[in-house]
This record gives C-alpha cells, structure tokens and sequence, in this order.
C-alpha cells in the first residue's frame, strides 16, 4: 500500500510538472502569435521561441532562426566605434560642461578597434578637438600624430595639430605640420592664417634672439675694457 500510495504521489507530482511545462509553453505560444490562430501543421522547432536546435534551422534557412542568432551575435566593432563617435559628438555639442564626457566615448570608439583606417584617423582627430578647447595641447598633438599617420589626407588633424604647436609656441613645429597640411590641400585658409601667423613669430623670436646676444656681446665687451 504505501509503494502504491508512493507511486500516486509520484505520479501526480510529474503531472503537475508537466502542466507546469505546457502553462508556459501555452504563454510562450501566445505571445509568439498574438492572438491569431495558431496553423495545424504548427512545429515547436521552427520558432525560436521553442527550438532546441537552432542550428539546424540555421542551416535550413529559417528568417527566424537567423535573425535571433544575429541579435545574439556582438556587433561588429566598426558599428561599435561609431555609435561612441556619435555619442562624443553628441556630448561635444552641448558644450563644455560635457567636454569630458565626449573626449570618453571618443575614446571608446578608438578602442572599439575598428579596421577602418579613415575612421579611425576621425576618432582621434575629434578627440584631438575637444583636448585643444581644454588647452591640452601635448595631448592634441598625439592625437593629431596618429590621425595623420592613419590617413594623412585628413587635413583637419594638421590644422589641429598646428594650433596646438602654436599654444605651446613651438613655431618651427607649427610652420612644419603646416607646410605638410599645405601639401595636402594647398588652399586651405585656416592653415595658411596658421602658417603666416607662425611665421611672424618666430621671425620675431629670431629678431629678439640675435637683440640678447648683440647684448650681451657688448656687455662682455664692456667687462674686458674695465679689466
């Protein structure tokens, strides 16, 4: 009596399990057709919401198979990258409370790898123009370096780059990534005001070298006499 009773219990604790399992299959089955009559010749395997095999429908062609394992799969990383580079140029735009916070995902598209040269050369680039507002120009200059290296056709990393070169009044750096700019696109104004504007400096701090050393050419003159 008692393996019999054992047996009952038994019995009714799996079909308890088993309505359990078709409850949820009916919910699941529900929310897959929304309502509409589900079709006779309806099999579990081809939704993925049921399948146990998807790679077999993979292979056989079903749209839905294929699509739930794109959504599974991780997006490519130029897809990556440029999602950040919006996002930086999202945060740019709102000015410089969020500069920060777009020199971040500026960055999170350059680490995204992705193996588009040209874009890449972008990234760094932008991010170069948030750090030139900061007045990071060590940092513009990096950037810019590598943008030029990854597509030395993007003229906007020379003009950056420039700029940069002249905040720290390295004139002779400035002239140099200008002239190379040049070569690239030889009438671009925002270069040529750099290039003329660099010039003029380092004319001057020429002019006011030689003046130091007439100086103190004459002062070590003046010394000699007195000895």
């Amino acid at each position: 009596e008692r393996k019999a009773a054992l047996k009952r219990e038994l019995a009714v604790a799996e079909q308890a399990r088993k309505d359990a399992e078709d409850e949820v299959t009916l919910e699941l089955l529900a929310r897959a057709y929304k309502g509409k009559p589900v079709p006779e010749d309806w099999d579990p395997e081809t939704h993925p919401a049921f399948m146990q095999d998807p790679t077999t429908q993979i292979e056989e062609g079903n749209a839905f198979a294929i699509g739930m394992d794109k959504l599974r799969q991780p997006d490519a990383p130029e897809e990556v990258a440029e999602r950040a580079k919006q996002k930086g140029n999202h945060f740019l735009k709102r000015g410089p409370r969020y500069y920060k916070e777009a020199i971040k995902h500026y960055t999170e598209a350059i680490d995204a790898k992705s193996g588009d040269a040209q874009q890449n050369a972008i990234y760094h680039s932008n991010r170069a123009a948030v750090q030139l507002l900061l007045k990071n120009y060590g940092k513009v200059v990096e950037d810019c370096n590598v943008a030029i290296k990854l597509h030395p056709a993007h003229i906007k990393a020379y003009f950056r780059a420039a700029r940069a070169y002249a905040g720290l009044h390295k004139w002779t750096q400035c002239i140099e990534v200008c002239e190379a700019g040049l070569k690239v696109e030889a009438d671009n104004k925002e270069i040529l005001k750099e290039l003329s504007a660099a010039q003029e400096k380092l004319a001057v701090k020429r002019q006011d070298a030689k003046k130091a050393e007439a100086e103190k050419a004459k002062q070590m003159l003046a010394e000699s006499k007195v000895q």
